[in-house]
Formats: structure tokens, C-alpha cells, sequence
């Protein structure tokens, strides 16, 4: 089996290095949007952090109030039209994907949520006008040009080691030097930054390496109430997700100092049915369920009786950050 996941992966990396020798070569071709745009991916599979840095990006941008808008193809949607919207109050996770709806409810942010996110661009410019936007999951979709190229780590596995289905990585380590700058999303226990920015350099790779963490300070109630974390220190819960590295939300929530008294984890965008949801409160008994904030949005609006974790980026250097953000991508 190893063996077999080798040779498709090595299959799998010529087609991706032909493309990207293609696109490089101008033979096929980038389109320019008449307007900002910075893009959000990673080169790994896997929960990166992307949606994360999105929305840290999108309060920044309405802080400065700076129109912008989000590019989504929307994955693990179950709808196939596309949407242009301004906000997502009106549509649910099953019609636009479960991180465009969390984004549009938590931003109320211009959205365009298909595959063809060149047109789509176009359209939402011209149906709501200008704006930034911001191309979600964009690494490997190069045919948008972009100004700013933003790229995740995640810091306990970086780089991984090889190429999917062997590896997690989407393409070969090269392509990382289309990267504008690099964020690296540590947590307890993951390698120090130095050794990440040496193994970057050894790539010949001199970006800028911003470092940042996931913080959680507040629990969502059902009622909607956001508490500090701190008023269920011993309460137990049941938790269970739909997201890639559930068993990290697992650790995460202990170490915040919840008690996890039972726990249910589910496949990356699991599209959960309200038998699922009965079966959970079955398996959890008395114990309230408590879920991320991707899988509530994903639930919406059967959501009764869900408490949530409520996570937002924190930058070890925000100001220096800001600073690049704005300086090599400035406002429009």
C-alpha cells in the first residue's frame, strides 16, 4: 500500500510541477482583476490556519474601513450556482461552504463563491464595486495574478514529507517561492520559529516570516451570549467536529482548562445531518455539546443547545505585520 501511494504521488507531483512549469512559462495564463487582491493558502492539506488568517485580515481591512470582498470556490458545498452576496445571513454552509459562511457572518464581507473565481471576481466587482479582495485558499490557484502572495505553516508539521496521497503537500517545496511572505501558526509544544526560518532558508527562501498563534478567550452560548472561557473552568462538556486535526481541538480545548468528558470527531467538512446532530446529544447524555466554530456555522441553523469555541489569530508582532501588509500591498 505504501508502495502504491508512492508511485501516486509521484505521478501526482509531475502533473502539478507540468502545470506549474506552464503557467511560469506564460503558456498558460494569469488573468489580472482590475482591482487589489491578496491571497490566503497553504501548501499543506489540513487545518494550516487559513480561515483564521482570512478573518484576521478582514478586521484589519474594516478597521482601516477598506471595502473588501472574499473569493471562495466554496468547498464541500452541496449547491453548484454560484453566489455574489454582501453577507451571509440570507444563505446557509450547504449553498456556499461552511468557512464562506462563517466569514460572511463574522465579517459581513462581500462574498463570490465559485469555481470560476476569475469571473466571479469580475462579477461581484461589478455588481457591488470596488474592493480589495481576498482569494481564499488561493496558493495553487494560479490563475488569478495576485499582489500579494500569503502563505500558512503550520508549525508542529511544516513541510511535510512528500506529496499527496504519500505526503500532505499539495505541491513540490519549490513552489514556495512564489510566496510573498510566510505565517508560521505555532501552538505549545511545535518547533521554535528559528528552526522553521532555517529550514525556509535552506530552501533559498528569504520572505518574511511572521510567527502567531491561535487564541481562545470565549465560549458562544446557544443563546448567542459570548462568556469568558474562564466562567466554565470545570464544567464538562462533550465536544465533537467535522474539521482536519480534530484531535488537536481535543487538546486545545483541555489545555484552555475545560473538562472534556466525552468526545466524537468527524472526517474534514463532514456535512453533518440532523440525525447526526440527535445521535450526538444521545451520546452526550446530560453533557452539553460544545463544537468549533467552522462545524456551528456548518450547522446553522440547527444549532440548538450547541455552545462553540470562538478563536481569533494573534500575531506575535502585529504592528510589524500591519506594517508589511499595508506597505507592500497599500490601500487602493
Amino acid at each position: 500500500m505504501k508502495g502504491l501511494f508512492w508511485t501516486a504521488s509521484f505521478l501526482y507531483g509531475l502533473v502539478i510541477r507540468l502545470r506549474n512549469l506552464l503557467f511560469d512559462l506564460n503558456v498558460l495564463k494569469t488573468i489580472r482583476l482590475p482591482t487589489r487582491v491578496i491571497s490566503v493558502g497553504n501548501l499543506t492539506a489540513g487545518g494550516t490556519g487559513k480561515t483564521p488568517l482570512v478573518l484576521h485580515l478582514g478586521r484589519l481591512f474594516n478597521d482601516q474601513q477598506i471595502r473588501f470582498g472574499v473569493l471562495s470556490r466554496g468547498y464541500g458545498r452541496q449547491s453548484l450556482r454560484p453566489f455574489l452576496l454582501h453577507g451571509a445571513k440570507t444563505v446557509t454552509a450547504s449553498d456556499i461552504g461552511d468557512e464562506p459562511k462563517m466569514i460572511g457572518e463574522k465579517l459581513g464581507c462581500f462574498l463570490g463563491i465559485s469555481a470560476n473565481r476569475v469571473k466571479t471576481g469580475h462579477l461581484l466587482l461589478r455588481k457591488y464595486g470596488a474592493m480589495t479582495l481576498l482569494l481564499d485558499d488561493g496558493f495553487s490557484h494560479r490563475r488569478i495574478q495576485r499582489d500579494l502572495n500569503l502563505v500558512t505553516l503550520n508549525a508542529a508539521d511544516p513541510f511535510s514529507n512528500g506529496i499527496l496521497p504519500y505526503g500532505l503537500r499539495r505541491e513540490p517545496l519549490s513552489a514556495l517561492k512564489r510566496a510573498d511572505a510566510f505565517i508560521l501558526i505555532r501552538s505549545s509544544g511545535t518547533p521554535e520559529p528559528e528552526k522553521v526560518e532555517k529550514q525556509l532558508r535552506s530552501l533559498g527562501l528569504h520572505r518574511p516570516l511572521f510567527t502567531a498563534f491561535k487564541a481562545a478567550d470565549k465560549i458562544v452560548t446557544p443563546s448567542g451570549e459570548a462568556k469568558p472561557i474562564t466562567d466554565f473552568t470545570g464544567n464538562p462538556f462533550f465536544l465533537f467536529s467535522g474539521i482536519a486535526g480534530g484531535e488537536a481541538f481535543v487538546r486545545f480545548a483541555a489545555n484552555l482548562g475545560l473538562s472534556v468528558a466525552g468526545q466524537s470527531l468527524f472526517p474534514d467538512h463532514f456535512n453533518f445531518t440532523l440525525s447526526d446532530l440527535n445521535a450526538l446529544r444521545t451520546e452526550a447524555g446530560a453533557l452539553p455539546l460544545l463544537t468549533t466554530e467552522k462545524d456551528y456555522w456548518r450547522l446553522f441553523p440547527n444549532t440548538e443547545a450547541l455552545y462553540y469555541l470562538q478563536i481569533r489569530l494573534v500575531f506575535d508582532a502585529q504592528k510589524a505585520f500591519e506594517s508589511f501588509l499595508f506597505g507592500a500591498c497599500p490601500n487602493p
